[in-house]
Parts: C-alpha cells; structure tokens; sequence
C-alpha cells in the first residue's frame, strides 16, 4: 500500500488492529460462520466462545473495514468477502494463511524498542523466529496444511511462471523444491509428453501425491523425498 496523505498515514498507524482482526477472522472461521448463518455479536461470542464485549469490538473493527455488513444488529459476510474471500480460497488454505501470518508477528512487536539491537529482533525481545523449514520436516500435520495452503493460493503464480516456459520436445523434468508440485501440474496439463520428479521434504512429498492423485496428470508426476541441499536423492522414476 503506497501512502499519498495525512489521514493514509493516521490509518496505518492503527493498520496492525485491522491485520489481527482479519487474520483472527480467517483463522478462526467467522466468514464461514456468517456465511453460513448471519447471527447477532452476542451469537457469534458464544458460537466462537469469545467474551461478549470483546467479540463485540472485533466484529466492528471487520464492519468498518467493509468485511461485514450490519443490518438490525445482525451481522453477515459482505459482497468484498464472498468475491476476495469465500469465493478465492477454501477455508482451510485461509486458516492457515491466518495461522501463519500471527505467528510471524511477534518479529515486529515493540519494534521501536528493539530496530536499533544488531541482530535478531526476535533474540532481543527474547524469543525465537518460527523455523518453517525445520517444522516441515518433523510436523507431518503442519507440513500438509502448509502444502496445500501453498497449492491453492500459488496458482496465479504457477500460470504466470508456466507462461513464458516453453517446454516444447522436453520429456522429463525435475522440479526442485517443488512443494505441492503446483507448477509441475500446470506445465504437465500444458504439455501430454511432459513427465516431472518434485523433490521436497517428506511429509511435504506426501501432501503433494495426495493432491497429485485428485488431478488429470496423477500418472505423470513423481514424488522424490530428500533435502536436496544435503543429500543425494534417487531420482529415478517410479
């Protein structure tokens, strides 16, 4: 967001209410909620067991920010909502994004305090950055919600990269790092003589077959376990 004036600057400074009250919106499942059945604060408090006031506060901040709509104290999804939103991703892939994003945020708490400290601003605030790496490789669970929140919301991205890949008379490839196989997918729909190994962690690997398996291309994909950058994998096809 590039800021032209006083009150962009007045809105940013309070722009952090409006990113936790999202973030918490998605990771917690209110669109879907409302979406659902549009309900009263004091209904949705006791849906999502949140105390009544503070629910109350929360789901104004998202009105404002023309998420909600508001009709005799009845709150429901808006239009930008169900377009950008329920309409985009599913509500898992959001979730997570939710997730994810909140924990990244304690690197930026109190950062006046802590900007001028080499090093970590998160060593100096006494805590620890999330390592997502790491976690893909011993969280089975956080892995596969990580690989599929990245196929569905790298999509775009996978289109745009295939895009101006010509891959023409190529028989085989190795998608290194692959994740979800998401741009192996989309180039193998693109070109039937095309085959591809995605090389990835393993619980990452094993997100990425089982959503492999719901697509056309099932048969022409592999899925290679390995850290790359530290061992050799076996990269024949089977």
């Amino acid at each position: 967001m590039k800021l032209a004036s006083t009150t962009d600057i007045y809105e940013m400074m309070i722009a952090f209410v409006g990113s936790a009250a999202l973030n918490t919106a998605l990771e917690l499942g209110l669109f879907w909620v409302l979406a659902q059945r549009p309900d009263t604060a004091k209904g949705v408090a006791q849906t999502l067991e949140i105390p009544p006031h503070r629910c109350q506060y929360w789901l104004e901040v998202l009105l404002e920010m023309g998420l909600l709509e508001r009709a005799d104290g009845i709150y429901s999804v808006s239009s930008t909502t169900r377009k950008a939103i329920l309409n985009v991703h599913s509500q898992e892939a959001w979730s997570f994004r939710g997730e994810y994003r909140r924990e990244q945020h304690p690197g930026v708490i109190d950062l006046a305090l802590h900007i001028h400290q080499p090093g970590s601003v998160w060593a100096a605030q006494g805590r620890e950055a999330p390592d997502g790496y790491q976690r893909l490789k011993i969280d089975p669970n956080w892995a596969a919600r990580f690989t599929r929140m990245g196929y569905e919301f790298h999509q775009n991205l996978a289109s745009e990269v295939t895009a101006v890949l010509d891959m023409t008379g190529v028989q085989r490839m190795i998608d290194l790092g692959g994740g979800s196989g998401v741009i192996s997918v989309v180039l193998l729909e693109r070109y039937p003589e095309l085959v591809s190994t995605v090389v990835d962690f393993e619980h990452v690997c094993a997100a990425g077959q089982s959503i492999a398996a719901t697509t056309s291309i099932a048969d022409r994909i592999n899925y290679v376990a390995a850290d790359f950058m530290t061992s050799q994998p076996d990269l024949t096809w089977h």
